[in-house]
């Protein structure tokens, strides 16, 4: 299976976060964040890309509900949270919280004054023409 974005972390940015422990298992063995997603039938690289893009609350609250929902381990919610927020500061430390940020006001940016300006009469004019066919 393959990502369907590009890759923007590479595999061994990746490798702390996807071969940390989350506990041990009742037989003994050990359960990592890649046997965890495995497990959950998604491509533990990908996944860990997504969740590497998100805000870290909404990455944790992920991780954490993951975790909560995995038979192979348990443990109190408070613990599991604090657990997931732990992973998730073992992703990769690009622009993940900011990213969001960037790309509402980078988009407003980017577009010519002149668009935005012709956008704006067009919406006018059509609520001025609405305005008086009702009158």
């Amino acid at each position: 299976m393959t990502c369907m974005s590009s890759p923007a972390a590479s595999s061994s940015e990746l490798e702390d976060f996807l071969h940390s422990d989350i506990g041990v298992q009742p037989n003994g063995m050990p359960l990592t964040v890649l046997s965890l997603l495995a497990r959950m039938g998604v491509d533990p690289w990908c996944e860990a890309e997504r969740l590497s893009a998100l805000p870290s609350e909404s990455a944790a609250s992920w991780m954490a509900t993951a975790i909560s929902r995995s038979p192979a381990f348990s443990c109190k919610q408070s613990d599991v949270t604090t657990l997931a927020s732990h992973l998730v500061d073992r992703l990769p430390a690009r622009a993940r919280d900011s990213q969001f940020d960037v790309s509402i006001s980078g988009g407003l940016d980017s577009i010519p004054v002149w668009v935005l300006m012709v956008a704006f009469y067009v919406i006018i004019g059509t609520f001025v023409m609405v305005f008086l066919a009702n009158a």
